[in-house]
């Protein structure tokens, strides 16, 4: 399949982003750096830029890109539905696939904030019914943050032809836990980093269990009403999402068709959510005082623990030609034909 690369780049140092022509696309990058590290971003060239990839490369989506908290560009592309001729807006809703994961982390690690759960608690002690006789039972809260659980992940190809079958099929949480994250472990806990969909999927039940109160309830009055995401949430098939985006994939001959169907429900914590790209931006701003998290744990959330990977977020050190630092957050996130990528720029 064809693939293109979005680049932003900031004083020298280069952004991609990359993604099957055609398809539909949230991107956010979030500088937040003062002084001279980062040069004045100019709405005028990010314009050419992105005019460019949806001319030449048939990009279709939204882009927002803020600098010192003032969103410097903020753009639609092409079409949030093909059938209906349907244009896209900036205030487009998109299902946001695994952008979900900094979410989840940062409500885990309010709740070890609040003492109701711990870094180094166990699988077999918050979930004994589940994983209290298993290997998995030694597993820690901190290794399912940061993929070093060695839990068995569902199939990382949607090739797989479990997402053809049983990815189709919808599931109460404690139910898709029983039945597809089983407790045996692919390798001892701590010794490999392996991207994990099922380590935050189990970190949601976990969330569940300590509160009492579902993940969606949790997610609600702990992140999306303190930061003022109205428009974000936990996406159920059933329900009707103003302004949501469609999805499409591209054959090999560059013809699109409709993604493949896969039941929300096991997704959930991982790769469950949608959101808009001003929601995000919010969330990033909310980030930078102490309304979601103090100080110390949002510093433990962006620390490079294995494979530039922190507690939900990828975590990197990109350097200036002046010879400069500056820290970058990110992550990305699909669901099959809705791409994703945010990305903010950090001192420290």
């Amino acid at each position: 399949m064809r693939r293109f690369s979005f680049a932003f780049a900031p004083k020298g140092h280069r952004v991609r982003f990359r993604m099957p022509p055609f398809m539909a696309a949230l991107l956010v990058l979030l500088a937040g750096l003062s002084g001279q590290a980062l040069a004045q971003v100019r709405p005028a060239e990010l314009k050419q830029l992105v005019d460019s990839y949806a001319t030449n490369r048939g990009f279709n989506g939204v882009v927002l890109v803020a600098q010192h908290g003032r969103v410097v560009y903020r753009a639609a592309y092409g079409l949030a539905n093909r059938e209906w001729q349907v244009p896209n807006a900036a205030d487009a809703v998109f299902r946001i696939g695994s952008l979900s994961k900094p979410i989840t982390a940062i409500l885990v690690l309010q709740l070890v904030q609040e003492h109701k759960l711990r870094l180094d608690g166990t699988l077999g002690e918050y979930l004994p019914a589940l994983y209290g006789d298993t290997p998995a039972a030694a597993v820690t809260v901190a290794q399912l943050l940061n993929h070093t659980s060695g839990i068995v992940d569902v199939p990382s190809s949607y090739d797989d032809p479990w997402w053809q079958t049983q990815a189709r099929q919808s599931f109460a949480p404690q139910d898709f836990a029983k039945a597809w994250i089983p407790g045996k472990l692919q390798s001892a806990p701590g010794t490999v980093w392996r991207y994990n969909n099922s380590g935050y999927f189990l970190l949601g039940l976990l969330i569940e269990q300590v509160t009492g109160a579902s993940y969606e309830a949790n997610l609600r009055s702990r992140i999306l009403d303190k930061a003022g995401m109205a428009h974000s949430g936990l996406y159920h098939a059933s329900e009707v999402i103003p302004r949501l985006a469609e999805g499409y994939q591209t054959r090999p001959d560059l013809s699109l068709v409709r993604p493949m169907p896969i039941d929300p429900t096991v997704s959930f914590s991982a790769a469950g959510l949608y959101a808009t790209v001003d929601d995000l931006f919010r969330l990033d701003r909310a980030l930078y005082g102490n309304a979601l998290l103090d100080e110390r744990w949002r510093q433990a959330m962006w620390t490079d623990y294995r494979s530039e990977y922190g507690y939900g977020w990828g975590v990197e050190q990109w350097h200036t030609p002046s010879g400069g630092t500056y820290k970058v957050v990110s992550h990305t996130g699909s669901v099959p034909g809705l791409p994703e990528f945010l990305a903010s720029l950090r001192t420290g």
